[in-house]
């Protein structure tokens, strides 16, 4: 085993001791036979011959240490620190008209790069991918917002306006889609569809042409459980709405002009049949929800699609009457309890003067339609429910 110490002085080999032993006595008998030399002289010859001598000690160190050097570095044996030795054999008292062995300088080690926190490099723009789905989510930074609104327009259960602060979120990009949807099917996971139509097409979830729509007829407890399975979660509420409107107070997503089918797609029929599921006349942009992936141009001040419009989204919240009157002020996550689950990013209208009619045995429910696709509206629905126009996304914290 060896260890950091100073490898102890040798002998010399017993030639040189012979060699140096005969100097130094030629060098004394010449002082003594000649009588002619003076004191002085003979006295330099001494001298010489004790510096001789201790010459002969020194170069018996050095060759020593030289040897031990030679043995540590022999491949396959351990090598001790070469700053020990080095420093060994600089402190030995130099003789005369000989250099002192400059002591080796340390290379300098260059400085480690830091490497940016993901804290302090992530900001509006930025992006993540999501392994399990394949999903893009994208960041929400920290920081206040206006949640809910005091306009006219609002209804009852979206008032008042209130300040809310959340820490920074990911949330997804778009709606989870139906390719995505079956991955957790096919891991075992999550639970198949009961239902794969949509309102007006009887094959829907599961055909290849409709992969990157939105999945639909999902309850809350499918939903929560794909985002577990995706390394995600449901967005509280107020995650939802901070991601459709930002910090400006906007109307809308996309900010205060109002919706066109070129930035969002709202869609819906002038009668819903609630027992058969059969529709009336299609209103709005289409009959049926557009792709996950669309219309950009409406997205939200993170780069979210389809805030508003296409289909409704389930989020983690319990719904309860009055709950924005008195909700945390930092990060609520909503009641503790509840009958019903949050629903927002409402599809795209609302009916008034609505008129419910029973005919041969069916129910249906008429009246006059607006679309109404303000990032503020909110709904709630049985956590059970499934519906033809009822989707969902996920968030994760950074």
């Amino acid at each position: 085993m060896f260890t950091n110490q100073t490898p102890t002085p040798q002998k010399p080999s017993w030639h040189v001791r012979m060699l140096m032993v005969a100097a130094v006595l030629i060098l004394l008998a010449l002082a003594c036979q000649n009588p002619l030399e003076s004191k002085e002289a003979k006295e330099t010859r001494v001298a010489e011959a004790v510096q001789l001598t201790l010459l002969s000690d020194k170069m018996g160190t050095v060759e020593a240490q030289q040897t031990e050097l030679a043995k540590q570095t022999t491949p396959g044996s351990p090598t001790e620190e070469p700053k020990q030795v080095t420093e060994a054999v600089a402190t030995s008292e130099p003789t005369a008209g000989q250099q002192p062995n400059a002591t080796d300088t340390p290379l300098p080690t260059e400085a480690p790069t830091p490497t940016a926190t993901e804290s302090s490099a992530l900001d509006i723009g930025s992006t993540k991918e999501w392994p399990q789905d394949g999903m893009t989510t994208v960041y929400v930074p920290e920081g206040e917002f206006g949640m809910g609104t005091n306009s006219s327009a609002g209804l009852p259960l979206e008032k008042p306006e209130h300040t809310v602060y959340l820490d920074a979120f990911w949330i997804d990009k778009t709606e989870i889609s139906n390719a995505m949807y079956a991955l957790c099917i096919q891991a075992g996971v999550c639970n198949d569809l009961g239902k794969k139509s949509d309102a007006e097409r009887k094959a829907y979830f599961g055909e290849p042409e409709f992969d990157n729509y939105p999945v639909i007829y999902v309850s809350w407890e499918n939903a929560k459980t794909y985002c577990e399975w995706a390394g995600r979660r449901l967005p509280t509420e107020a995650e939802w709405e901070k991601a459709a409107r930002g910090t400006d107070g906007r109307l809308y997503p996309w900010g205060e002009d109002e919706p066109t089918c070129g930035l969002a797609h709202y869609w819906g029929f002038n009668y819903y049949d609630y027992w058969n599921e059969k529709v009336g006349k299609p209103i709005g942009c289409s009959n049926k929800p557009a792709e996950v992936d669309s219309l950009s141009a409406g997205a939200s001040p993170y780069g979210a699609l389809h805030m508003v419009g296409n289909v409704i989204e389930w989020v983690a919240d319990w719904y309860v009457s009055g709950y924005y009157t008195d909700s945390p002020e930092s990060n609520p996550t909503g009641p503790s309890s509840g009958s019903y689950r949050v629903v927002r990013g409402t599809q795209g209208y609302y009916q008034t003067n609505v008129q419910w009619i029973t005919y041969q045995g069916h129910l249906y429910d008429y009246g006059d339609f607006r679309f109404d696709l303000r990032a503020t509206t909110r709904s709630y629905y049985k956590p059970t429910y499934l519906f033809h126009d009822l989707g969902f996304r996920c968030a994760a914290n950074p």
